[in-house]
C-alpha cells in the first residue's frame, strides 16, 4: 500500500506589508500540519472528528485571509510572482485536506504507522527547504521525499537531523539527486529515498 502526499511551496515575497513578513504564510501553514498530524495520535474516533472539525475551521479561516489580501492586488496591475505564491499556498491547503480526510475515514495500521515520520518531519521542518512530494510505501517501508530550497546547502543539513531523529533511527538515505530548477536558476530541486537498515529491517517489521 502506497501514501503519497503532494505539497505545493509558497512564497513569502510581495509589497503588502504582511507578505513581507516570511513567518506569515509559513505559520500558517506550519499550524495547519501539526493539526494534521494531532488527528492521527488521537484513537477516540469522536475525538478525531471534533479535531478534523476544528482544522476546516483553520483551513476557512486561512483561505478567507488570503482571499482578502488577494483583493488588494487590482487584476489590472498583477504581480506574477504574489499570484502565483497564492495558488500554491491555496492548494496546499486543499492538498492537506485531503490529508485529513484520508488519515481519519482510513485507520489501518499501515496508515497509522508512518504518522511518526511526518511527525518528525514537523518537528524537523526548515524555513530554507520544503517538500513538495512524501510517498510511504507500507509493504517495503520505504519513503520518498522531493523538495526545492533557494540554499542548497541546507539539504545536507535537513538530512542529517532526520536521521539523528528517533523516527528515522534504524533508517538511511539514498540515492540522493540535486539539480537546478528548470524554470528557474536560483531554486535548487531534490529528491531522496529512505530505506531501513538490514539489521532494522526484522525489527521495524514487528
Amino acid at each position: 500500500m502506497i501514501q503519497q502526499v503532494n505539497l505545493l511551496r509558497h512564497s513569502s515575497h510581495g509589497d503588502n506589508q504582511l507578505l513581507k513578513n516570511p513567518y506569515f504564510l509559513t505559520s500558517i501553514v506550519v499550524c495547519v500540519v501539526l493539526l494534521t498530524i494531532s488527528v492521527i495520535n488521537y484513537s477516540n474516533h469522536s475525538a478525531q472528528i471534533s479535531r478534523h472539525q476544528q482544522l476546516q475551521q483553520e483551513l476557512q479561516a486561512a483561505s478567507a485571509r488570503l482571499q482578502e489580501i488577494q483583493a488588494r492586488f487590482p487584476s489590472q496591475t498583477p504581480d506574477t510572482t504574489l499570484q502565483l505564491a497564492l495558488q500554491q499556498t491555496q492548494q496546499r491547503y486543499q492538498s492537506l485536506q485531503q490529508i485529513v480526510a484520508l488519515l481519519t475515514e482510513d485507520q489501518s495500521d499501515q496508515v497509522l504507522g508512518f504518522s511518526r515520520y511526518l511527525t518528525a518531519l514537523a518537528d524537523q521542518a526548515d524555513a530554507n527547504v520544503w517538500l513538495t512530494r512524501i510517498q510511504f510505501d507500507s509493504e517495503s517501508h520505504h519513503i520518498s521525499l522531493q523538495g526545492s530550497t533557494f540554499k542548497s546547502e541546507q539539504i545536507p543539513a535537513l538530512l542529517q537531523r532526520l536521521q539523528h531523529s528517533k523516527a528515522f533511527q534504524g533508517r538511511h538515505f539514498a540515492r540522493l539527486l540535486i539539480q537546478k530548477n528548470p524554470n528557474n536558476d536560483t531554486q535548487t530541486d531534490f529528491s531522496v529515498s529512505s530505506n531501513l537498515k538490514p539489521e532494522a529491517d526484522s525489527h521495524d517489521a514487528k
